[in-house]
C-alpha cells in the first residue's frame, strides 16, 4: 500500500512537483467495513506534512 501510494504521489501531475516521499501510514476505522487512512509525507525540505486518503 505505501508502495502504491508513493507512486501515485509522484505521478500525479498536481502532487509531483512536491517531491512527497511516504513516511508512515495508518488506518482508523471508521464502521463496518469503512477505513479512513491517513499518511505522513516528507518534503524534499524535509517538512512533514499529513495527507488524508
Amino acid at each position: 500500500m505505501k508502495d502504491d501510494l508513493q507512486s501515485y504521489l509522484q505521478r500525479d501531475s498536481k502532487r509531483s512537483e512536491y517531491w512527497l516521499q511516504v513516511m508512515e501510514l495508518s488506518l482508523v476505522h471508521a464502521s463496518g467495513n469503512e477505513y479512513k487512512g491517513f499518511a505522513t509525507a516528507r518534503t524534499r525540505r524535509h517538512a512533514k506534512h499529513k495527507v488524508g486518503f
